[in-house]
């Protein structure tokens, strides 16, 4: 999973086959303020040249 800030706001994204309830879930174990604004599902991470999670590729799809 990997998160952003943009616009004021926190996304999340998480890599899973299926759609997940993860709001909900954060709902039950996090503070208000500690849950992103919206969750979004890749398939499949975008990696840089190093292997991390590409950022860049994920603020253009927020």
């Amino acid at each position: 999973s990997a998160c952003i800030f943009k616009d004021d706001k926190l996304i999340a994204f998480y890599e899973s086959e299926e759609e997940l309830d993860l709001k909900g879930f954060c709902k039950q174990k996090l503070p208000p303020y500690m849950i992103a604004s919206s969750f979004v599902r890749v398939e499949k991470f975008a990696l840089n040249a190093n292997g991390k999670i590409d950022r860049k590729i994920l603020s253009e799809r927020a």
